[in-house]
C-alpha cells in the first residue's frame, strides 16, 4: 500500500480536485458525474479512479471539507479549526488546521502571513486527501491570523460535532421494522474477525428474519446499492450505513468493539464506523483515520478523553473501556473508501 509520507502523488491529485471544486462555477452542487469526469482527468490508471473517488470523498467529509447534498456535494467555506489542546492547563502553543474550500491563492496568503508574524506553518501530504495544513501559535496570534486572511477560527469543533452523532440506543428504539429483500444474497457480520462472511446453513434457514443482534448486508456484489439490516426482538431494522448496523448489533449483544488509550489519545474502532462519529474523531487531529489488522480496524489519533467518552457512549459502547490489550497495530495503511 502506498504511504503518504513517501509518495505524495495522490495527495497532489486530491489538492488539484479540491481546488477545482472550490472554483466559483462549482460553488453550488457538484454532481457525482462531474466529479467522476474530473477524477478521470487527474488519475491516469482507469482501475484506480473509482477507488480514489470513493476514498477522496470520504476523507473530504470526515475532515470537514464538503457536505453531502441531495444531488451531490458542496464545498464548505474555508475555516481554521482549532485542534484540542493537552489537559496540562499551561499557557502553550495551539494548533489550527485548514479545512473547507482551498485555492493556491489562499495557501499563499496563509504562508505570507505566517512568515510575517513568525508563526509555524506545517504541510503534510495525506494519502488520497488534500495536504494537512497546520498553523501553530498562541491563541491570540491564531485569532489575528484568521482575521487577517478573513476566515473564521472555529473552537471546539469536535465538541460541536458530537451532537450530530445519533445515539445507537435511540436508533434501535425509534426505527420501524421492515421486510428483508428476498431476491438478494446476503452476508453476515462476524464479530470475531470484524469481517462480513457468507451465510451458513443456519443463517439461510432464518433468511426472512435475522436473529437478535445479527447484522446483515444485502446486494454487496450485485451492482446495486448495498442495504444493511439488524435483527432485533421487534423484527429486522434497516440501517443507513455499514458501521451503524454493526454498532446497533453490538449494542444488542453487549459486545465491546473499541479500544482507547488515554495516554496516547489513540482510539480504535472497527472499519468504517458511523460517519458522524468518525468525523468527530478526525476533527481531533485534523487527519483521516489510519487502518490496520487487514483493514478490519481504524485508528483515530489525538482523541481527548472527554471526546472519546462522549463518542463511545453515543455508539452504545462502554466507557471506560474494559481493560483488554489494545489491538496490534500490524501494518499501518490508509483505508480505501467504502
Amino acid at each position: 500500500m502506498v504511504n503518504a509520507q513517501t509518495s505524495p502523488y495522490y495527495s497532489e491529485q486530491a489538492e488539484r480536485l479540491l481546488s477545482w471544486m472550490t472554483h466559483p462555477s462549482y460553488q453550488g452542487e457538484i454532481s457525482d458525474a462531474q466529479l467522476r469526469s474530473a477524477v478521470e482527468n487527474v488519475i491516469a490508471a482507469p482501475e484506480e479512479r473509482d477507488r480514489f473517488r470513493r476514498t477522496f470523498l470520504r476523507r473530504l467529509r470526515l475532515l470537514g471539507f464538503v457536505l453531502e447534498t441531495q444531488r451531490g456535494w458542496r464545498v464548505c467555506p474555508p475555516r481554521l479549526l482549532l485542534l484540542p489542546q493537552s489537559a496540562s492547563g499551561k499557557q502553550e502553543e495551539l494548533a489550527a488546521t485548514l479545512s473547507g474550500a482551498r485555492t493556491p491563492q489562499l495557501l499563499a496568503q496563509i504562508q505570507c502571513e505566517a512568515e510575517r508574524r513568525r508563526l509555524r506553518l506545517e504541510t503534510m501530504p495525506l494519502y488520497q486527501a488534500p495536504a494537512r495544513v497546520i498553523v501553530r501559535a498562541m491563541r491570540d496570534d491564531l485569532q489575528t491570523l484568521a482575521q487577517e486572511i478573513k476566515i473564521p477560527l472555529i473552537r471546539d469543533a469536535p465538541q460541536q460535532a458530537i451532537k450530530f452523532i445519533p445515539p445507537i440506543s435511540r436508533l434501535l428504539a425509534t426505527t420501524e421494522p421492515v421486510l428483508l429483500p428476498t431476491s438478494q444474497r446476503f452476508d453476515v457480520f462476524d464479530f470475531d474477525t470484524l469481517l462480513w462472511r457468507p451465510p451458513t446453513d443456519a443463517d439461510d434457514k432464518n433468511a426472512d428474519l435475522p436473529p437478535v443482534g445479527q447484522a446483515r448486508r444485502h446486494g454487496a456484489e450485485e451492482n446495486r446499492p448495498t442495504l444493511y439490516y439488524v435483527g432485533t426482538q421487534r423484527g429486522a431494522l434497516a440501517a443507513t450505513h455499514w458501521g451503524e448496523a454493526v454498532f446497533m448489533a453490538a449494542f444488542l449483544l453487549r459486545r465491546s468493539l473499541c479500544r482507547y488509550d488515554a495516554e496516547s489519545g489513540e482510539l480504535w474502532t472497527p472499519a468504517y464506523p458511523p460517519e458522524a462519529a468518525a468525523r468527530t474523531l478526525c476533527l481531533c487531529s485534523g487527519r483521516p483515520p489510519q487502518g490496520a489488522d487487514n483493514q478490519t480496524r481504524e485508528r483515530f489519533l489525538r482523541v481527548p478523553p472527554h471526546i472519546a467518552e462522549a463518542v463511545l457512549k453515543r455508539l452504545g459502547q462502554d466507557y471506560p473501556i474494559p481493560s483488554v490489550a489494545p489491538p496490534s497495530a500490524g501494518r499501518i495503511f490508509w483505508l480505501n473508501g467504502r
